[in-house]
């Protein structure tokens, strides 16, 4: 058997990163007709700006502020997005107690250097919201990844209820460009965005 170890192309790895994000949400973006190779495997997270090191502690933040959080305020509805060992709050809580709590609970966890809190006092999401939450992510993504002067290892992107919040580390033209690329999906309500400007 031979085995092609040479690397793609910029151009083709954007077409495989897309048919990734395809893929990942088959049923619900209604992509069709890229092509998929297994030459770039793993690319999906290519370009990530951050180190290993964060990476890794952002992943182990985001899970013990999800679980911490859950635990406190069992009537709220949060998720926590780490990037650069800050955590961003975003879903809904019943009352403003529940929100300030939320905020509390996420600050006390190892590592997380500070908290936006954009969690909306409003009725809990539902699943279906879940659903298109997810979709209009995926979407933002292909879009951030089609345009050439973007690279979308450098985002976090996360939906909730039609609003698009953005992280990365990023110059502030690209910053700006991505907001604007985002601001133009189908679905999308609002971008708020929360980068680490570099450059």
């Amino acid at each position: 058997m031979t085995i092609n170890t040479s690397l793609p192309t910029k151009h083709a790895s954007r077409r495989i990163m897309l048919a990734g994000l395809c893929l990942g949400s088959l049923g619900l973006s209604g992509c069709l007709g890229v092509a998929v190779t297994g030459a770039a495997v793993g690319a999906v997270a290519s370009g990530d700006r951050r180190s290993l090191g964060t990476q890794a502690d952002d992943q182990t933040i985001e899970f013990r502020v999800r679980n911490a959080v859950s635990a406190s305020v069992p009537t709220a509805n949060v998720r926590a997005v780490s990037y650069n060992r800050k955590v961003l709050l975003i879903g809904q809580a019943v009352n403003e107690a529940d929100k300030k709590l939320a905020q509390e609970v996420a600050a006390r966890v190892n590592n997380v250097t500070s908290v936006i809190n954009e969690v909306e006092i409003r009725p809990l999401a539902s699943a279906q919201n879940s659903a298109v939450d997810i979709a209009l992510s995926t979407k933002v993504r292909a879009a951030i990844l089609e345009d050439k002067t973007l690279e979308i290892g450098a985002f976090r992107i996360s939906s909730e209820l039609g609003v698009v919040y953005l992280l990365g580390q990023v110059s502030k033209r690209e910053g700006d460009r991505a907001a604007q690329v985002a601001s133009k999906v189908s679905g999308v309500r609002r971008v708020i965005t929360f980068f680490d400007y570099v450059g």
